[in-house]
């Protein structure tokens, strides 16, 4: 049983979790890039996830924010370059 401690350790750590991590998905809508584009990504190891949870069918990547800003900024410079 949880105690009401464990719960707000809990609430902590997911807290702390939202704030240096994401997912695959807030990944892709954060850089606007689709999910097979994140996966060529990770392929090419231009931004590689830090854990891998295994569910099933499916992997869930997880990234560190700061990685994921990083790459940001290449990328939009790619872009603006491409609109020029």
């Amino acid at each position: 049983m949880l105690h009401l401690s464990d719960e707000i350790i809990k609430q902590q750590l997911i807290g702390q979790l939202n704030e240096y991590v994401m997912t695959q998905q807030e990944t892709c809508e954060y850089l606007e890039i689709r999910n097979t584009h994140l996966a060529k990504l990770s392929r090419d190891k231009k931004l590689e996830p830090f854990h891998v949870l295994l569910n099933g069918k499916m992997n869930l990547n997880l990234y560190f924010k700061s990685d994921v800003d990083r790459y940001k900024s290449d990328l939009e410079g790619i872009r603006n370059n491409r609109k020029k």
